[in-house]
C-alpha cells in the first residue's frame, strides 16, 4: 500500500507537465480577473470624474435658464426648477454612490470631504440666491442687486466644483498611476514564472538528457567508469540511474575480464618458469636420471648422467639400451631383473655397474618405478642413479679413521672414554681404567655410578647437559676421591657430543686429565704472588720480566696500574712499552737496556711515560741481566716505582719559591711604574728571568683583535704569526679568546694534547711551549686585554700556581683601574680649564680637592691589593716552604702553630680580596644588555665540577633564563648564589641544586634552590650583612662576604634579594631584576 502511496505521489514528467499548464491556467484566469477588476475601477473613477464635470454645466444651465425667465423669453421656472434638480441629484449621486448613466460611482474618499462640504454649502447658497430671484420675479420686484449676488454666488460656486473635481481628478489619478504599477508588477511575475518554467524544463528534462547522452559517448569510446550522476525521482532519474547501474555493472565486468587476462597471462608464464626449473633441476640434479621405454631403449636422460658416462645426448638417446651401458657382469643381472621390474613397477637400491665411454667402470645405485597408461600397459620407466663411486671411498677411509681412532684412544696417556644417552660405557682407553681401578672390559655395558659412585653425582649433570644442549663442556674441574685409593685428587674434564646420522646426540665422548699436582703448585704460586702484589701495591712498586730471546714480557698487576692498564688487560711487549714512554726519554731508556745486555749485569735509570688519558708519570727502573751457563743474555727481570708525587713535590717546592719572588718583584714593579707598556714589559721580563717560563706577553683589546703590546722571553716571531678575534668562532677559539669572553682564567696544562689548542700547537711546540696559562685583565668595568704566560713542561699550572697567578693578575687589574682613573683625571682636569676659564680659581680648588681624594684612594687601593697582601703571601709562602723543609725536625706543637699561621694568612688575604671586589662592584659604571643566565650558571657549575670531582651533585639548569644586566656582575651573583649552595651542601646524602624562575605579581623572579644545610629564618636578615655568618667556619668555610656582595650587584641593578630556609631542609635565595622597558622607564 506504501509503495502504491509513493507511485501515487511520485513526482512523474506527466505530472509535472500538468501541474505546470495548471499553474499557467490559473496565472492566466487571475491576470484576466485583476485586469477586469482594474478597468471597472477605471471606468466608475472616470464617471465620477464626468459628473463632478457636469456640475458647473449645470449651474450654468441654471443661470441661463432664470436670465431667460427673467427676461420674459420663457414663462415658466419649469427649466429653472429642471437644472437644480439634475444639480441636486448628481450631488446626491456623488455623495451616495448610486448609479449615474448605468454606472455606480464610487463612494467619496474621506480626504475630499472638506471639498465636498464646501461644494454642498456654496450650492445651497447659490440655490436659495435662485430660489429668492424666482420669487422675486414672480412678485415683479427688481431683481438687480439679486443678479449681481448671483453672478458672485455663481463664481464662488464655480470655484469650488473646479477646486473639488481637481482635487478628486488628482487623486484618481495617484490610484491609476499605483494601478499600472501593480499591472506592471503582475506582467513581470508572468514573465518570471514563464523564464522559472522554461529552466526547470531545461534543468529536469533538457540538461539530464544530455548527460545521459555524453556519458553514452563516453562508455562507447572505452571510458567504463564514465556515469551521468544524475537522480530524481521521475523518468529521467529512474532512467539515469539504471543506466548507471548498467554502466557500473559493465565495468565491473569489464575489471573481472581484464583481471583474468593478467591472471592467465602470470600463470603461464610461472608454467614457462617452472617447466625450465624443472628441466634444469631434472638436467643439473646431483643424481642421475634416465627412462627406457618397453624394449629398454633409453628415450631420456639428463646431463649429470651423460658427464658421468662420457657420452652425448645424440649418442645415447634412442640409440643404447639401457643393458648396452652395463658392465659384462651386470648384463645377466639387468636381463634378470627387466621382466621382474615390468611385473612389479618398480626396483630399490639395485647396485651395479656402468662402462663409461672411456672404458672405464662407474658403481651406481639405482632405483625405478613404472610409468603406466591407463590401461596398465608399461609406457616407461622413471629411474634415478647415484655414484656409488665415493661412497665406496667414504667407507674405506671410515675403516682406517675407526682403526687410528681405536689406537690413538689405546696408546694416548690422557684418560678417554665414551658413553651413551643412558650413561653406560661403550669404550674407555687404558688410562681411565687406571682412574677407575678395573680393567677396560669390566667398564663396557656398565653406569658411571656403578663404576665410579663417588662422582657420579658431579659427572653424571655434565653428561646430561651435554646430551640436552649439544654444545660441548671445556675444562670442568672435577675433584673427589678416587674408588680404589680414598685418595683425593682433580681433574680436568672435557665433554662433547657424538651427533648420529640423523643429527640427533646418540653419545658423548670424554677427555679426562688429572690436575692434582698442578693444582697444588698453583696454590703455592698464588700465595706466593699475592704476598708480592700486595707489598708491591703498598710500596706503589712494580716488577717485570723481559725474555731476550722471544721479546716476550710479563707485568705485575702493580706494574699494570702503574702503567695505566688493568691488570691482564693488555699482553705486555716492546712497542707498548716505549709507546708509554714520551719521546724524549726513548732513546735514554733503550740504550741503557742495550748496555745492560750487551755487558753490564744490572742498571737503573728514570724516565717517564704517558698515559692513555694524558696523564706524565715519572719512572724509576732498576733491572738485573740474567745469562745461560755459556754466557748468552737469557732474560732481564726488573722492577718499576711511580715517583711522581715526589717530583711534582720537589718542582712545586721550587716553582712555589720563584713564584713568591715573582709575585714580590711584580708588587715593586707596580707600585713604582706608572707607564702601562713599561710596566707589563718589566713583568713579563720578570716572569721569564725569575720564573720557569720562557716567554710572557700582554694584549690589550683594540676592536675585536688582541694585539700584543708587551712580551719578553722565547718569542721567535710566535706573536708576529698570531691573529686572535675574540669574536671570531675559530680566530677566537684559543686560550686567549676564551678567557676574555668568560672572563675567567683559561689553563692548558699540556698543549700537545689539548684540542682547544689545534690552531697553535705546532707553532707552541716548535718554540718548547708545553703549558700556558691565560689571565683577563680588566680596567674599570671593561675588559683591557690579557696576560699569557708559557712554560717549557706540562702540568705546571696548578691549583696553587694558578692562585698566585690569579692574584697577580688581580694586582694588574688594580693597577690598570689606577692608570685609568691617572687618566680620567687628566682628562676631567684638561676639560674642567678649557670649559670653566671664568671660574679657574672654583676649578682650581676642586682639582686640589680631587688630586688629595684621589691620592688618597689610590694609597688605599695600593696598601690593600699590594702593600697589605705582599706580606701575607711571604708569611704563607714561608711558612709552607718552613713545613716542607724543616717539618720533620718541627714537634706536632710547632707544626701546628705554622699551619695556624698559614691558615690565618689565607684568611686574611681572602677577606681583603672579597674587601676589593666588594669595593670595586659599588663602583664603576655598569654595562646592562642582555645576559643568558642559564649558560652562565652551567659554565660556573662547569667550574665547580672541576675544582672539586669527587663531589656528586644532581644540578638541575632552566634553560632560557634571560636577564639585563652587566654580564659580569651577573657572573659574581651566580658565583656566589651556587658557590653557596654547592659548599652547603656537602654534607647531604642527595645533594640537589636547582636554578630557575617563577612569576609572582607579574614580575620575574630568580632563583638558587638547593636541599643543604639551610638556616633558621628568624636570622635571614643578617644574612646579606657584611662578616655576618650563620653557620660555623669549622662547619663551613667562607669569610661572610658573598651574600653582601650579591646584594650590592642586585641593589645596583634596582633589584630586590631575599631568602628562605629551614634547618637542614635547604635554602633559596630569590631575587629580582628590572627588564628592558622598565630600565629605559
Amino acid at each position: 500500500m506504501l509503495g502504491g502511496m509513493e507511485g501515487m505521489f511520485r513526482p512523474t514528467i506527466g505530472r509535472k507537465f500538468a501541474a505546470l499548464f495548471a499553474a499557467l491556467i490559473l496565472l492566466g484566469l487571475a491576470n484576466q480577473l485583476i485586469v477586469r477588476a482594474a478597468l471597472n475601477q477605471f471606468s466608475r473613477r472616470v464617471a465620477i470624474v464626468d459628473a463632478s464635470s457636469s456640475l458647473r454645466q449645470l449651474s450654468l444651465n441654471a443661470q441661463v435658464e432664470l436670465l431667460e425667465f427673467a427676461g420674459g423669453v420663457k414663462t415658466s421656472t419649469a427649466g429653472i426648477d429642471q437644472q437644480l434638480g439634475r444639480f441636486d441629484a448628481t450631488l446626491n449621486a456623488l455623495e451616495t454612490g448610486v448609479k449615474v448613466a448605468g454606472q455606480k460611482l464610487p463612494k467619496l474618499p474621506d480626504e475630499l470631504q472638506p471639498e465636498w462640504e464646501s461644494l454642498r454649502h456654496q450650492w445651497r447658497a447659490y440655490r436659495d440666491n435662485v430660489q429668492l430671484i424666482e420669487d422675486r420675479l414672480k412678485a415683479g420686484r427688481n431683481i438687480r442687486a439679486q443678479m449681481l449676488a448671483l453672478d458672485a454666488e455663481d463664481q464662488r460656486l464655480v470655484s469650488a466644483t473646479q477646486t473639488f473635481v481637481a482635487d478628486l481628478t488628482e487623486h484618481y489619478r495617484k490610484f491609476d498611476r499605483a494601478t499600472i504599477v501593480w499591472l506592471y508588477w503582475l506582467g513581470m511575475v508572468d514573465l518570471i514564472l514563464i523564464l522559472a518554467s522554461f529552466l526547470a524544463i531545461r534543468a529536469h528534462i533538457v540538461h539530464p538528457l544530455r548527460r545521459l547522452s555524453a556519458a553514452s559517448r563516453a562508455i562507447s569510446a572505452g571510458n567504463y567508469g564514465a556515469r551521468s550522476g544524475y537522480r530524481s525521482r521521475d523518468e529521467i532519474g529512474q532512467l539515469a540511474a539504471a543506466f548507471d547501474d548498467m554502466a557500473e555493472a559493465t565495468e565491473r565486468h569489464v575489471e573481472q575480464i581484464e583481471n583474468d587476462i593478467v591472471t592467465i597471462r602470470r600463470t603461464k608464464s610461472e608454467l614457462r618458469q617452472s617447466y625450465r626449473e624443472i628441466e634444469d633441476l631434472y638436467n643439473n640434479a646431483p643424481c642421475g636420471y634416465h627412462s627406457v621405454d618397453p624394449n629398454g631403449v633409453l628415450v631420456r636422460i639428463n646431463d649429470t648422467e651423460l658427464a658421468w658416462l662420457g657420452y652425448r645426448r645424440e649418442e645415447v638417446v634412442g640409440k643404447l639400451s639401457f643393458s648396452d651401458l652395463l658392465s659384462s657382469q651386470n648384463r645377466d643381472l639387468f636381463s634378470e631383473h627387466f621382466p621382474l621390474y615390468l611385473e612389479r613397477g618398480y626396483v630399490r637400491d639395485l647396485e651395479v655397474e656402468l662402462v663409461r665411454k672411456d672404458g672405464t667402470v662407474l658403481p651406481i645405485l639405482l632405483s625405478a618405478t613404472a610409468l603406466e597408461d591407463e590401461a596398465g600397459r608399461f609406457v616407461m620407466s622413471r629411474a634415478s642413479s647415484y655414484d656409488m663411486s665415493r661412497i665406496r671411498q667414504t667407507e674405506s677411509v671410515l675403516k682406517e679413521q675407526q682403526a687410528l681412532l681405536r689406537h690413538f684412544m689405546e696408546s694416548s696417556p690422557l684418560s678417554m672414554l665414551i658413553v651413551d644417552t643412558e650413561l653406560r660405557y661403550l669404550s674407555v682407553n687404558e688410562a681411565f681404567a687406571e682412574i677407575s681401578g678395573m680393567p677396560v672390559e669390566a667398564h663396557l655395558g656398565r653406569t658411571i655410578r656403578q663404576v665410579l659412585p663417588q662422582l657420579a653425582p658431579a659427572l653424571e649433570s655434565l653428561y646430561q647437559r651435554v646430551l640436552a644442549t649439544g654444545e660441548p663442556l671445556r675444562n670442568i674441574e672435577v675433584c673427589g676421591e678416587v674408588p680404589f685409593s680414598g685418595v683425593h685428587r682433580c681433574w680436568l674434564v672435557s665433554y662433547f657430543p657424538i651427533l648420529g646420522s640423523r643429527g640427533g646426540v646418540t653419545a658423548v665422548g670424554g677427555v679426562v686429565l688429572d690436575i692434582t699436582e698442578r693444582k697444588d703448585a698453583e696454590e703455592c704460586l698464588r700465595k706466593s704472588e699475592a704476598a708480592l702484589a700486595q707489598a708491591q701495591r703498598i710500596a706503589r712498586m712494580g716488577s717485570w720480566e723481559l725474555d731476550i730471546g722471544s721479546g716476550r714480557q710479563h707485568w705485575s698487576d702493580e706494574t699494570y696500574r702503574i702503567f695505566g692498564f688493568e691488570p691482564g688487560s693488555v699482553e705486555p711487549d716492546n712497542r707498548i712499552f716505549f709507546d708509554l714512554v714520551v719521546p724524549e726519554d726513548r732513546d735514554a731508556v733503550a740504550a741503557r737496556r742495550i748496555a745492560a745486555i750487551e755487558g753490564g749485569p744490572s742498571y737503573s735509570t728514570g724516565y717517564r711515560v704517558r698515559l692513555g688519558n694524558g696523564e706524565i708519570r715519572h719512572i724509576d727502573t732498576r733491572a738485573e741481566l740474567f745469562r745461560t751457563p755459556d754466557g748468552a743474555a737469557l732474560r732481564l727481570v726488573g722492577t718499576v716505582a711511580d715517583v711522581t708525587e715526589r717530583v711534582n713535590t720537589h718542582r712545586q717546592l721550587a716553582l712555589m719559591t720563584q713564584l713568591y719572588a715573582i709575585l714580590s718583584q711584580a708588587n715593586q714593579a707596580i707600585a713604582h711604574i706608572r707607564d702601562i707598556d713599561a710596566l707589563f714589559t718589566e713583568i713579563c721580563r720578570i716572569a721569564v728571568h725569575d720564573g720557569t717560563f720562557v716567554m710572557a706577553w700582554a694584549g690589550r683589546v683594540e676592536g675585536e683583535r688582541l694585539v700584543p703590546f708587551a712580551h719578553w722571553g722565547r718569542d721567535e716571531g710566535y706573536l708576529d704569526q698570531m691573529n686572535i678575534v675574540v669574536t671570531d668562532p675559530v680566530l677566537g677559539s684559543g686560550p686567549s679568546g676564551v678567557a676574555m669572553r668568560e672572563q675567567r682564567a683559561v689553563i692548558y696544562n699540556d698543549i700537545a694534547t689539548d684540542p682547544m689548542m689545534e690552531h697553535w700547537r705546532e707553532w707552541a711546540l716548535e718554540r718548547g711551549y708545553r703549558s700556558s696559562a691565560v689571565f683577563p685583565l680588566a680596567q674599570g668595568r671593561e675588559i683591557f686585554g690579557a696576560f699569557t704566560l708559557y712554560a717549557e713542561s706540562p702540568q705546571v699550572f696548578s691549583a696553587e700556581v694558578l692562585s698566585l697567578l690569579q692574584g697577580l693578575s688581580w694586582d694588574l687589574s688594580f693597577a690598570l683601574d689606577a692608570f685609568l682613573e691617572s687618566e680620567m683625571r687628566r682628562v676631567a682636569e684638561t676639560g674642567l680649564k678649557r670649559l670653566n676659564e671664568q671660574l679657574e680659581w672654583r676649578v682650581a680648588e676642586r682639582t686640589r680637592e680631587l688630586e688629595v681624594a684621589n691620592r688618597e684612594l689610590e694609597s688605599f687601593s695600593y696598601s690593600v691589593s699590594h702593600d697589605l697582601r705582599a706580606p701575607l703571601r711571604s708569611i704563607d709562602g714561608f711558612s709552607q716552604i718552613v713545613l716542607k723543609r724543616y717539618g720533620g725536625q718541627l714537634d706536632e706543637a710547632g707544626r701546628g702553630y705554622l699551619d695556624r699561621v698559614r691558615r690565618a694568612s689565607q684568611r686574611m688575604g681572602g677577606l681583603i680580596d672579597d674587601l676589593l671586589q666588594l669595593a670595586r662592584i659599588s663602583s664603576g659604571e655598569l654595562r646592562r644588555q642582555d645576559v643568558d643566565l642559564s649558560r652562565i650558571a652551567g659554565t660556573v657549575i662547569e667550574e665547580l665540577r672541576h675544582n672539586d670531582p669527587e663531589r656528586r651533585i644532581l644540578c638541575q639548569v632552566r634553560q632560557g633564563l634571560c636577564a639585563y644586566g652587566d654580564p659580569g656582575l651577573m657572573r659574581v651573583v651566580l658565583d656566589n648564589l651556587i658557590g653557596n649552595a654547592w659548599k652547603f651542601t656537602r654534607h647531604s646524602s642527595d645533594p640537589q641544586i636547582e636554578i630557575g624562575e617563577i612569576e609572582q605579581a607579574g614580575e620575574v623572579v630568580y632563583f638558587v634552590r638547593d636541599n643543604g644545610a639551610g638556616f633558621d629564618g628568624a636570622y635571614s636578615n643578617k644574612l646579606f650583612q657584611a662578616f655576618q655568618r650563620l653557620h660555623r667556619e669549622s662547619e663551613f668555610e667562607g669569610m661572610g662576604i658573598g651574600l653582601a656582595t650579591v646584594q650590592r650587584v642586585i641593589q645596583r641593578h634596582k633589584g630586590r634579594v631575599w631568602a628562605e630556609g629551614e634547618p637542614d631542609r635547604g635554602a633559596t635565595f630569590y631575587f629580582t631584576l628590572p627588564q628592558r622597558q622598565e630600565q629605559r622607564a
